[in-house]
């Protein structure tokens, strides 16, 4: 078991911590898509539809529930090769707050096979894209 895993045990379960050799394929899906120079979303990949800082939780609950009122099911939560977890989309809304630390943590939460990315950064900011393919 890793420290965040225990440290987030209050919030999340341990069973939604995907094992070391998945969780390190879906690191490596996720670092796939993200910017080599710079933490975030790559410039030409993605259209970039939104940021939102995360300083006001009310505001920030909000809009994530907003940016992806359509999305259904599990995403992944990807803080690094080995700490990767599997929850629904409405318990993100719900703890959100709870597994993002401001100063330390950079995440990214995508859904497999969807056109769009979210990344948390430890400068409190969620930053959301879809692919351009899919763009209208």
């Amino acid at each position: 078991m890793n420290w965040r895993s225990k440290e987030l045990a209050d919030v999340v379960p341990l069973t939604a911590w995907l094992p070391e050799d998945v969780a390190a394929k879906t690191w490596t899906d996720a670092e796939a898509v993200l910017s080599r120079k710079t933490y975030g979303l790559p410039a030409g990949r993605f259209r970039f539809e939104e940021r939102c800082s995360t300083e006001n939780e009310e505001v920030a609950t909000a809009w994530l529930k907003q940016t992806l009122a359509a999305e259904e099911g599990n995403v992944f939560v990807v803080f690094d090769r080995s700490d990767v977890l599997e929850i629904s989309i409405k318990r993100l809304f719900e703890i959100w707050n709870d597994i993002f630390y401001p100063s330390r943590d950079d995440a990214v939460v995508f859904k497999a096979h969807a056109d769009w990315i979210l990344c948390y950064s430890h400068w409190e900011m969620f930053e959301f894209g879809r692919t351009k393919r899919d763009a209208p």
